[in-house]
């Protein structure tokens, strides 16, 4: 099973990069320093920049309101927030191990590299206006949009260096994977249908249903001695399928009406069935495909098993740097210690 990754808020898409009110210190000359804030505020400290719960606050804040979800009963809202805190907190605490990281590796983002990040973010304004109304709202300027940029830039180096011998994958590291995980890449049973439907009405007789059976027999005689299908069903069937003559796509078991079903599964492609009833109605069901169950072939899967190996070794190449971040970093939580998001 996938980790939460720490760096979560590092790697984020540019255009929310200010959003997210990150709590780093700034980098020399870019704004000038705060007052300190009161120790009981402070929540963790890592060699000196810190994160208070004013801040941690906000992000909550900002995060719960990018996801619409800032408007939830309190009890809702209350665990949403203990589940977010120690995950921002961790981020935090990640992003200023990397950062000064990066400043000890003499890492550096090129004003072009700056600049093509803001040309994107701005890129998704209608104009100059809605970005500027965005910043104010942030309460953040665009040069300390600017230096969040060339932050995550400098990060992003680090965290490339720690990764860029494992994006290759070897052939038997994928295929020991498909074999051990092989259950997960089965395909289901399914099969591709339509129908037409003579549709029971809400206090229907037995002597209703028969009739309209005798009704549904006259409509499957017409297809059987040629009629088109799926003009058969625009004209004569009471499912909004009609619309798309008859057709319900494909599924698989378990979707339909046992009886439905038990047909669908069992007539053979292109065959015209006998009536079919269920608590709906009269159905003529045909087949169109059927596709059984089977294992998807390695060739299939191959790349996406690549892509995945090689994200999990990067991922575990990150946590493992941070890690050893921590062993020469002084770290200082406020009380009570927050617990692990890992």
């Amino acid at each position: 099973m996938t980790r939460t990754n720490p760096v979560f808020a590092i790697s984020a898409a540019l255009t929310a990069a200010f959003l997210a009110s990150a709590a780093a210190a700034p980098e020399p000359g870019q704004a000038a320093p705060k007052p300190a804030p009161p120790a009981a505020d402070v929540v963790v400290d890592v060699d000196g920049a810190q994160l208070t719960q004013p801040e941690l606050d906000a992000m909550v804040r900002q995060t719960l309101r990018s996801k619409g979800m800032d408007r939830l009963p309190p009890d809702m809202l209350f665990r949403m927030k203990a589940e977010l805190e120690p995950k921002m907190i961790a981020g935090f605490v990640s992003k200023v191990l990397l950062e000064n990281d990066a400043s000890r590796r003499g890492m550096k983002a090129s004003r072009k590299e700056v600049d093509d990040a803001m040309s994107e973010i701005k890129a998704n304004f209608p104009d100059p206006a809605a970005f500027a109304a965005i910043l104010k709202q942030n309460d953040t300027t665009e040069a300390e949009l600017r230096a969040d940029i060339a932050t995550d830039i400098r990060i992003k180096q680090v965290i490339a260096g720690c990764t860029s011998d494992l994006s290759k994958v070897s052939a038997d590291d994928i295929r020991t994977f498909y074999e051990e995980e092989k259950a997960n890449f089965k395909s289901d049973e399914n099969v591709h249908a339509r129908h037409i439907l003579v549709a029971f009405a809400e206090g229907d007789s037995d002597q209703m249903k028969t009739e309209k059976k005798a009704v549904a027999e006259k409509i499957r005689k017409k297809i059987v001695d040629g009629s088109d299908f799926a003009t058969v069903a625009q004209d004569h069937s009471d499912c909004p399928s009609s619309k798309a003559g008859g057709d319900l796509g494909t599924f698989g078991r378990g979707r339909m009406a046992p009886a439905f079903e038990k047909a669908a599964f069992s007539q053979k492609v292109d065959e015209i069935g006998p009536i079919v009833t269920t608590q709906f109605g009269h159905h003529i069901i045909q087949v169109l495909a059927h596709t059984p169950a089977a294992t998807v072939p390695l060739k299939d899967v191959s790349d996406r098993i690549s892509e995945y190996l090689a994200s999990q070794r990067k991922e575990k190449a990150i946590l493992d740097h941070i890690e050893n971040l921590k062993k020469t970093a002084k770290i200082k939580y406020g009380d009570p210690q927050p617990k692990s998001s890992n």
